[in-house]
């Protein structure tokens, strides 16, 4: 299975639809728009094929047309970015900023032995 996902916009009205993740080699997934529909905030991750790539939060400027990944320089992977769920937590309300949730898997610890 190609684990090559892609996000695309389709006009509501019909017509061609367009990929905005066309560049990425790796997985892209989890579209959501701001409120002000100005931007579409998605995951990425770009190494093909490999479950455990960190996953970034990239910003797509619809009037742009740009991808900007906004957490190249975390050291772990992205777990939330703004959501359904997560709107009123996540993006400001000048759509200029949104925050991100990361967290570190901690293995179970092992059971002391009596």
């Amino acid at each position: 299975m190609d684990s090559n996902f892609d996000v695309y916009v389709v006009p509501a009205e019909g017509g061609a639809t367009r990929n905005l993740t066309s560049d990425n080699p790796g997985g892209d997934g989890g579209p959501r728009y701001s409120p002000d529909g100005r931007l579409i905030a998605f995951g990425r991750q770009l190494v093909k094929g490999f479950y455990a790539d960190k996953t970034r939060l990239v910003l797509h400027d619809r009037a742009a047309r740009t991808n900007r990944v906004m957490t190249e320089a975390w050291d772990r992977s992205l777990e939330r970015w703004p959501g359904p769920r997560t709107r009123r937590r996540c993006w400001a309300r000048s759509t200029t900023r949104a925050t991100a949730a990361c967290t570190a898997w901690t293995p179970p610890r092992a059971r002391r032995r009596r």
